[in-house]
């Protein structure tokens, strides 16, 4: 804080303490809030569009952080537990490498290859501080179920991390308008793209942390360490987040002036860098700095890198995402401005009224710009956009106060009736309620449809290896992958996870090999070889093209189980039909019901009490499209596996060898492509599940051929959990929560 900010706010104290006036309690603006303390001071602020009380009324507190921290962590721990992998970058680029430091098993991305190394391992090391204790005071126990607790962890952490910064700004939001920080409170409460974003483990999320600090500090005219905050975002998080922090730097510019922002930015700057080389260079084993690296590979055309290989989406892809994720709360967040400049215009509005509007929408700008500029790229992510969630919900929070003040102002001008405030704070709680609503709904969808994921590889057959006995040995990849069971995916890779779900430390996850057009041509991880040099290590195969290689497969006979899709449009199993003699049901998901999944669907317009209904836990169908009544030991090809070449299934009855598949798990999971949009995105019970279409993720056990037993005992699937997202966008990349509407 600078000497001069610190004088005026001692004034303005004074005055406080000497004689409160109608004026001071109308809407003065306090910038010489401390990060640090409580608001205990009387503030004088009155909600937008009321009239000023009297001189002796008690003022409004603003929101205590404290008890805006406690309330939001509610529903940061429940996305603790309950969130989504919705990325496949986040498993594979963060949770596998962050499982290699804490077990000494992961996969590596070329991405994670020393020469390339584009990503931070001052990043992946911070979180390896919470993982690590987790993974010890969480020991595994005989069957390695307690392994994801330390997952769990994380999330806890992150999600603790995210509310703490929510929970800033609400405060100093409150400080300036109370009914504005109240409505941020309840929007990034119950928003469902807060749910997804606050626990994600990924840079940008990181990077949303930072930038809401950001936010906080510059509401309390705490501009250097606005900026510092900015910079911490861009070198220890995500170095395109510093687009959105453009006009915290020229607030700061204007505020303190160059010399005061530019030794705020150097010091932070020189600092955080010098740690994040020190420790990209001991975990790369090379001279080499991720930031660079990663902004000269998406910058530069001529290092041969080009981040479209990775998918390119339309200029609307982002107003779709967050449409689902904000719903009404977005279309707010976006006439804030208009609607903050239209209180501001009228003769009532008392001028500390319009400069708390004008600070507030510097706080918001962020998200106006970071949408500009991700939506002009060719390349889009939903995960880029997390640097600007709370600033979106803070955008309609400062919509709905403006809303109220318009109302009150003209209600005083005598141009509206003296109820128009009243009925405008209405409308105003109205949207948060269907904010909230619609958002619980949206939560809701994506656990219930594509929650199968992290559910079947939780219900793995247990380890019959000891946890331990893999712990501290530098086996080579070859070596390790011998002594492991092998868990296989092929087609549905990028649904997988992390290594945390696996129920013990012999358990490897594999990639099979499968011919187009069903299969991934594209690269895959490979395993992290301590033998070679583990994070030190440049397995060949890896590059920077998006170019598959020999090694990043596995055959099919080295499988001790395969988690495959089974019933999804466009998707082939990887298992023959006619090799699996039998399924045993151990899943206590919803029953699949409808119509065959594998094709598109000639029932699907009528109910789900006018088809035949699948009697056990998951789906059975034959060509007709009609359940099964198949017992335990029914052959999957008499349950209708024999699907039509159109979806990559062998029609015929079962071969003439022994069987060596046993189906030992089935799990529902949406067929996005086939389910209509508006049932897909949003669910309500009783409604979404008669409209949408599901198919099912499958679990595979191998068995000893002549036997119709698996190898490992029954397992208890864990209740309903949740997994990762990807919406038919058509990309074997990435799992994006696109639905359009």
């Amino acid at each position: 804080m600078s000497s001069a900010d610190a004088a005026a706010a001692a004034g303005d104290g004074l005055r406080r303490r000497r004689a409160p006036s109608p004026s001071s309690s109308s809407g003065a603006v306090d910038d010489a809030a401390d990060a640090g303390v409580e608001a205990r001071r009387p503030n004088g602020f009155t909600p937008p569009g009321a009239p000023p009380p009297s001189p002796g009324a008690a003022p409004r507190a603003p929101i205590s952080a404290r008890r805006a921290f406690w309330t939001l962590m509610v529903a940061r721990v429940a996305s603790a537990v309950l969130n989504l992998v919705h990325d496949c970058d986040e498993t594979y680029n963060f949770w596998e490498p962050l499982h290699y430091l804490v077990h000494g098993r992961g996969m590596q991305t070329w991405e994670h290859a020393p020469r390339f190394a584009l990503r931070s391992y001052a990043y992946l090391a911070s979180h390896a501080l919470v993982a690590a204790p987790a993974s010890w005071l969480f020991a595994p126990d005989a069957s390695g179920r307690r392994r994801v607790l330390a997952f769990h962890a994380v999330r806890v952490a992150l999600g603790a991390a995210s509310a703490r910064a929510e929970a800033r700004l609400v405060s100093e939001t409150s400080r300036l308008s109370p009914l504005a920080g109240g409505a941020a409170l309840l929007l990034l409460l119950w928003s469902a793209g807060m749910f997804v974003a606050s626990t994600s483990f990924l840079p940008s999320q990181f990077a949303m942390v930072c930038l809401t600090h950001a936010a906080a500090h510059v509401l309390a005219g705490e501009h250097r360490a606005a900026c510092a905050a900015c910079v911490l975002a861009v070198v220890l998080g995500w170095p395109f987040a510093g687009v959105a922090a453009i006009p915290y730097g020229l607030a700061s510019l204007r505020a303190v002036g160059f010399a005061r922002t530019l030794f705020a930015v150097s010091i932070s700057l020189l600092l955080s860098s010098l740690a994040s080389f020190a420790i990209d260079r001991h975990f790369y084993g090379r001279d080499t700095w991720s930031v660079a690296n990663i902004v000269r590979y998406n910058v530069l055309a001529d290092t041969g890198g080009n981040s479209q290989l990775y998918g390119v989406e339309s200029p609307t892809f982002y107003l779709r995402n967050l449409a689902n994720a904000f719903n009404v709360a977005l279309l707010a967040s976006l006439a804030a401005p208009f609607a903050a400049m239209s209180a501001s215009t009228f003769r009532e509005t008392p001028p500390a009224r319009r400069a708390a509007y004008a600070k507030l929408l510097l706080a918001y700008s962020p998200f106006p710009l970071a949408l500009a500029f991700f939506s002009a790229l060719a390349h889009k992510e939903e995960r880029f956009m997390y640097v600007a969630y709370p600033h979106l919900a803070l955008g309609a929070a400062i919509a709905c106060a403006a809303l109220v003040d318009v109302a009150g102002a003209a209600a005083r001008a005598g141009v509206a009736p003296r109820r128009a405030a009243l009925v405008a704070s209405a409308i105003a709680l109205l949207l948060i309620v269907a904010h909230a609503g619609l958002s619980a709904s949206r939560v809701a969808a994506l656990l219930d449809g594509y929650g199968a994921p992290i559910r079947a590889f939780r219900g793995l057959p247990e380890s019959s290896e000891s946890e331990s006995s893999f712990r501290g040995q530098s086996l080579s990849a070859d070596e390790s992958a011998r002594r492991s069971r092998l868990v296989c995916v092929a087609s549905e890779w990028h649904r997988f996870p992390s290594s945390f779900h696996l129920p013990g430390s012999d358990y490897q996850i594999a990639f099979l090999k499968q011919p187009a057009p069903w299969g991934f041509d594209g690269a895959l991880p490979v395993p992290f070889d301590p033998a070679s040099g583990g994070t030190r290590g440049d397995p060949p195969g890896l590059n920077d093209r998006n170019a598959a290689s020999d090694e990043q497969w596995t055959e099919l006979d080295r499988c001790a189980f395969v988690v495959d899709a089974k019933g999804l449009g466009g998707v082939r199993s990887a298992i023959d039909p006619r090799d699996v003699e039998r399924s045993i049901d151990r899943s206590k998901g919803h029953p699949i019901e409808g119509g065959s999944a594998s094709r598109s669907n000639p029932e699907r317009g009528k109910s789900n009490r006018e088809r035949k209904r699948a009697p056990k836990a998951y789906a059975s169908w034959d060509d007709d499209g009609g359940g099964d009544d198949g017992g335990e030991d029914a052959s999957l090809a008499a349950d209708g596996f024999g699907f039509d070449a159109e979806d990559g299934f062998v029609d015929g009855p079962p071969g003439d060898g022994r069987a060596r598949w046993v189906a030992v798990g089935e799990y529902a999971f949406l067929d996005a492509a086939r389910s209509p949009a508006l049932s897909r995105a949003f669910f309500i019970p009783g409604w979404s599940r008669e409209r949408n279409t599901y198919g099912a993720v499958v679990v595979y056990e191998r068995v000893a051929d002549g036997e119709g037993e698996p190898e490992s005992e029954p397992f208890e699937e864990e209740g309903d959990s949740s997994s990762e997202v990807d919406a038919a966008s058509g990309r074997a990349r990435g799992g994006d929560e696109v639905e359009e509407l």
